[in-house]
Formats: structure tokens, C-alpha cells, sequence
């Protein structure tokens, strides 16, 4: 069998798993929704009140951020933490499957669920909130978003190799939150505005966005800060991947 039709069969096998747990696919698709609807809304109408150009869009291009966000940490952190100890997923090692294929289909299934957690998202940016179309869908947005996929997959795949099992799932709410918030991707569309946080990998994705929408360009010094993001956070996945292998098989 070759790696390709493993890796196909890997993303079938962990879709249908996450389609078969409502406590993952329903709060995937409606917390967005129902944050932006309670707080992006209103502060995207207030700042495009204000002058502010593109403002409402722009927001909503931050809560697109922030739902990918969390299907990444959540489909990779936290699943992937409960998933060492299940008997399912060690007999799952014992197969003549590589690590990286496995790695490949889950990417391949996050990009998916984001995706689709991006359609009732925008559907509801586009008509109550009043963004703008022009802004929001254009085929240039895709390039961050897929590079943001890759970089929170890795981090993903980081706190699901080295959080412990029972703290997985609170220590990655503790994760998502602060990081959106503190990007960017709440509350503020405009990554100029949170410059004293910009280190972060949320941050520098924000700003990115905020260049291929409104400005035309792709920020130099974001797109580098996050290909490092990338590089350190795949090297620490690969590394926990060892570490559990060898607790595994000792």
C-alpha cells in the first residue's frame, strides 16, 4: 500500500471520528459564531463608525483566525493528548505507518474542519455583521490562513506530545484564549494595535492577514516570524513524538 493511499486513509478514519463527537464538532463550529455575534459585531460597527477603514471586515477576518486557531489546537492538543493512552491509538503505532503520514492526514483534516467552521462564520460576518465582501473573500486571504493551519498544527501537535493527559484539555483553553486575545484575533483586527506582542505567533498572523486584505502586500517580517514559528514548534513536536515513542516501547 502506498503512503498516499494510507495518508487518504488516515484522514477519512480521523474525520469520521471528529464528525462522531458532537463535543468536538459542535463548539468547532458554533463558539465563533456566537463570540463574534456577541462581541465582533458590535465592536466592528463601533470602529466602523468611527472612520475606520474596512473596520467590520477586518474583524471579522480576526474571528476567521480565531476559529482556525482552535480547531488546530483542539483537533491536534488536546485529542491528540487523550488519544497516547488509548489502546486504539498505541496498537495504532504498532502499524508500518510512519509518523509523518499520520502527521499529513491530520493536517489534512484540520484544513478541512477549518474550512468548514469558516462557512457559517462567514455567512453570518457577511450579512449581520455587514462586512465587506471585497475584503473578506478574497482568494489571496487563503495563503495566511493555510500557513497559520501549518504553524497551530505544529503547536498542536507540541501540547498533544508534552501537556499531561488530564490537563490537556484546560491548559489548552488557557493557550487559546490568551493567544487570541493577546494577537489580535479579538478585538482588535488591526495587528499595529498590539505591537508590544509582537513575538507571538498569533500576532504576526494577524498582521499578515491584515496586509494581504487591506494593504495588498505580504508583510516580510511576519511571514519569516512565522516560518521560525513553524521550524521550532515542528522540531518540538518531532521531539515529544520521540519522547512518547520510547515510553511506548521500552
Amino acid at each position: 500500500m502506498s503512503a498516499l493511499s494510507v495518508c487518504a486513509s488516515t484522514v477519512s478514519l480521523i474525520g469520521r471520528e471528529h464528525l462522531r463527537l458532537p463535543a468536538f464538532s459542535v463548539p468547532t463550529f458554533s463558539m465563533p459564531v456566537l463570540v463574534y455575534l456577541f462581541f465582533g459585531t458590535v465592536r466592528g460597527r463601533a470602529a466602523g463608525q468611527g472612520g475606520a477603514e474596512s473596520a467590520t471586515s477586518l474583524e471579522l477576518l480576526g474571528y476567521c483566525g480565531f476559529a482556525v486557531l482552535g480547531v488546530a489546537l483542539f483537533s491536534f492538543g488536546a485529542s491528540l493528548a487523550l488519544e497516547r493512552v488509548s489502546p486504539w491509538e498505541q496498537f495504532q503505532r504498532t502499524l508500518p505507518v510512519s509518523g509523518g503520514v499520520r502527521y499529513v492526514a491530520r493536517v489534512a483534516v484540520v484544513l478541512t474542519f477549518s474550512l468548514a467552521s469558516l462557512l457559517p462564520l462567514l455567512a453570518v460576518g457577511l450579512t449581520v455583521g455587514g462586512a465587506d465582501p471585497g475584503v473578506v473573500l478574497r482568494p489571496v486571504n487563503l495563503l495566511p490562513l493555510a500557513l497559520g493551519v501549518a504553524v497551530f498544527s505544529a503547536l498542536g501537535t507540541t501540547l498533544g506530545y508534552w501537556l499531561p493527559v488530564r490537563g490537556a484539555v484546560p491548559l489548552t483553553n488557557l493557550i487559546y484564549l490568551p493567544l487570541s486575545f493577546a494577537g489580535g484575533l479579538l478585538g482588535a483586527a488591526r495587528a499595529d494595535r498590539v505591537d508590544r506582542w509582537g513575538v507571538l505567533p498569533t500576532t504576526q498572523w494577524n498582521e499578515l492577514l491584515y496586509g494581504t486584505s487591506v494593504r495588498h502586500c505580504v508583510p516580510v517580517t511576519a511571514t519569516v516570524g512565522l516560518l521560525c514559528w513553524l521550524a521550532v514548534l515542528s522540531l518540538l513536536a518531532l521531539v515529544g513524538y520521540q519522547r512518547v515513542q520510547r515510553e511506548t516501547f521500552r
